[in-house]
């Protein structure tokens, strides 16, 4: 990024959305991998991408 302070702000109106997204990738990633053990999955084609949203 670049250029930017190292300390976050509390509360940024505008945040990063790649950031954003990654962590919220990252934070359903783990709840899923806690709710659902790997055997359970049906096509980890894609890991940490659940592939139940496409029907």
């Amino acid at each position: 990024m670049g250029g930017m302070d190292t300390t976050f702000p509390p509360r940024p109106e505008v945040a990063d959305l790649d950031e954003v997204v990654d962590e919220l990738i990252a934070y359903d990633a783990a709840i899923l991998r806690e709710a659902a053990p790997v055997t359970t999955v049906h096509a980890p084609s894609t890991p940490g991408m659940p592939t139940e949203f496409t029907d």
